[in-house]
């Protein structure tokens, strides 16, 4: 199949399929991160084992699926670290992202407007950095903090590539690369690459 657009439409098809993404996860990929305690050693008294039974329990339920979050985004899109993804670890068909064949890498800020999350969450624009290091009550004002990288596309707009990362506090977050693919108008992710967590 051979797709021509011009600079105008590619501009849109970018700007409408980066936002129809970031909706899709911020539904799909902001539940949080719970880790329970972990099992004392042997012959320890197991202090933590109602507080960590309840974790197990929490996480394994579907509480958290349907929870409607207060969601801070950050506003500026952060670059995308290809160079990090070794090339044994790119799925199949997504091979584009490392030629200079794929689509330009859309930089321009999120539209908080554009975003049409399932779960109707509350989207804010992230506080600075800066302000959230230096303000630490800042962080009691959301749920979740996101931060999403550049989107590369291939050339006819059905995968696409990603680094999105989530926080919950300062200690309880994660960075993935995510690798997505479009059918039917959805998209989904067929694969995660862990980056980093805190």
């Amino acid at each position: 199949m051979l797709l021509v657009l011009s600079c105008d439409n590619k501009n849109e098809i970018v700007f409408v399929e980066k936002h129809k993404i970031i909706s899709y996860l911020l539904d799909s990929q902001t539940i949080p991160i719970m880790v329970p305690p972990p099992s004392p050693p042997l012959g320890i008294v197991d202090t933590l084992s109602a507080e960590r039974d309840s974790i197990i329990n929490l996480i394994s339920s579907d509480y958290w699926e349907n929870q409607k979050l207060n969601i801070a985004i950050a506003i500026e899109l952060t670059k995308l670290e290809i160079e990090e993804i070794s090339n044994e670890k790119i799925p199949i068909g997504f091979e584009f992202i490392l030629s200079s064949k794929r689509s330009v890498l859309d930089t321009n800020p999120i539209q908080l407007s554009y975003l049409k999350p399932i779960k109707k969450h509350q989207l804010i624009y992230a506080p600075p950095m800066d302000s959230l290091s230096s303000n630490p009550e800042l962080r009691g004002s959301f749920d979740v903090l996101v931060g999403v990288s550049e989107i590369c596309f291939n050339a006819t707009f059905d995968k696409a590539i990603l680094s999105f990362g989530k926080s919950f506090s300062k200690l309880n977050g994660a960075s993935y690369f995510l690798f997505l693919e479009k059918e039917n108008d959805n998209w989904k992710v067929v694969k995660s690459i862990l980056n980093g967590i805190s």
